[in-house]
């Protein structure tokens, strides 16, 4: 995702690597600051600063909450153009990159790709780029930031309810000598993965980190394939993971995944059925849960018999609750039924077990709780009992969060890095482009540099019948030698 600004401030281009980002995960973007009558160093000379945070604000509906509300932003700078009924939650620590130091290694010069040789031949279709006329640097400002948001249960997921919406955005404030300029970067913060199961004993702040990198690319060495893809070849991406990755991301070990328990009736004390709740722990838009039900034998002895069953009935809902801003007052805005499954009447002598299928809507919201909205769900089930065909009714609450993605997955499987609370910072220097991590952002770091590769057109193309004509050229050459 890529957001410009033209004005008669400099060109100033954003790019996100991906639009979203998990609570506990980490969000990586690229600025780049061009302007055709200006080069790199004057450039620096203009701007006087350049800022960056990221924030998390709540917009409330003064249907639900009252009057309009003030705007509650302090966390933000003291020129912000505010906005009534907006407050701000929460705000990373603020880093101006101007203060940056420039990186003076993995420059474009120094890691342009040669074509592999062979003794006597060339071998593959990638040519290197042609020589450029000028430098990059002095054409442009490059910076590459990363966001490590923190892993706090107070921290709400994006949510668009019907009493308030929670947004986040990253937010930039570009001062040179005469102007000001701002920049608000939407992006979607998902909840946080199904694998963390307790907050981190980490100060709940997010870590801003940046760096400087206007001579060459984020990621240092890609591989020739990265830059100098083929036209008209189709690339096949494994999704082996995608298939079952939705369901096998929540076998958590701290999770039970699989839930049973004996139904007894209160009124007569006798028990019903032995009820397994199978995937209702954690769920997902998109998700299936089971509910199965064991009827066993029934004992000579009346006093043990099992109460006899001849219907069952089972849904999934949920609500969205309103707490007032001013009084704390709760009231229900919006009921959800997500699915319904039904069986019987039937003959409890015939039937031995019975299971119920449930499936989460794509559109159903995650479960979140704050100060001002509560959205929960859960599982009900109504079981007809005893010859008076009385009813029991079971509820069962559910946490629905969003499912991780097969990329995400891949990374598990495959990066064992070490989180960034555990590193040592006793000299650590934000400025300095060496304290940048980019150990598990190597994806993202691919991604923004073949953006700012085709940004700055220094990514030559090849279609793949001139590079087989070239290959029969260079065949017959040889065969004459």
């Amino acid at each position: 995702m890529t957001q410009t600004a033209t004005t008669e401030l400099p060109f100033v281009e954003f790019a996100l690597a991906r639009p979203y980002a998990r609570i506990g995960g980490v969000a990586v973007g690229m600025i780049r600051i061009s302007d055709d009558s200006r080069n790199g160093p004057s450039l620096r000379k203009d701007i006087e600063s350049f800022e960056l945070l990221l924030s998390a604000h709540c917009r409330l509906d003064a249907r639900w909450h009252g009057r309009s509300l003030p705007a509650v932003d302090d966390d933000l700078w003291d020129d912000w153009p505010s906005q009534p009924n907006n407050i701000c939650l929460w705000t990373s620590n603020r880093l101006d990159l101007m203060n940056l130091q420039e990186r003076d290694w993995d420059s474009w010069q120094e890691v342009r790709p040669k074509p592999f040789t062979w003794p006597g031949r060339k071998v593959g279709p990638h040519t290197p780029p042609p020589e450029m006329d000028v430098v990059l640097e002095d054409m442009h400002l490059a910076f590459t930031f990363r966001f490590d948001l923190p892993m706090d249960q107070n921290l709400p997921p994006t949510l668009a309810a019907t009493s308030c919406r929670y947004y986040y955005n990253i937010l930039a404030r570009l001062q040179t000598k005469e102007l000001v300029r701002w920049f608000q970067i939407p992006i979607q913060v998902l909840t946080a993965s199904p694998l963390y199961t307790e907050p981190h004993s980490q100060d709940e702040e997010s870590v801003l980190q940046a760096m400087a990198h206007s001579s060459g690319l984020p990621a240092g060495e890609m591989s020739m394939s990265q830059l100098y893809p083929i036209e008209g070849r189709i690339t096949v991406h494994d999704q082996q993971s995608a298939a079952f990755g939705q369901h096998t991301s929540l076998r958590i070990p701290s999770r039970q995944m699989v839930q049973s328990m004996r139904v007894t009736d209160p009124l007569t004390e006798r028990p019903v059925c032995i009820i397994t709740f199978i995937g209702a722990s954690v769920l997902h838009p998109g998700s299936r849960m089971v509910v199965k039900l064991d009827f066993p034998k029934r004992f000579d002895d009346r006093s043990r018999e099992w109460i006899p069953v001849f219907q069952v009935s089972t849904c999934l809902d949920g609500e969205e609750t309103v707490i007032r801003f001013r009084d704390g007052q709760r009231t229900r805005a919006r009921a959800y039924l997500f699915d319904t499954a039904h069986e019987g009447p039937f003959d409890p002598e015939c039937v031995e077990s019975i299971s119920l299928n449930l499936v989460m809507p794509l559109d159903a919201p995650v479960s979140v709780q704050t100060d001002h909205v509560e959205v929960k769900v859960r599982c009900v089930v109504d079981i007809v009992v005893g010859e008076d065909y009385r009813n029991l009714r079971l509820e069962m609450p559910c946490e629905v969060v969003h499912p991780q993605s097969a990329w995400e997955m891949k990374l598990m499987d495959e990066n064992e890095t070490l989180d960034l609370w555990e590193i040592d910072y006793s000299d650590y220097s934000p400025t300095d482009p060496s304290w940048f991590p980019v150990t598990d952002i190597g994806e993202e770091l691919d991604i923004l540099s073949l953006h700012l590769a085709d940004r700055c057109q220094i990514r030559p193309y090849k279609t793949y019948a001139s590079y087989h004509k070239e290959s029969e050229h260079e065949a017959q050459s040889s065969d004459n030698l």
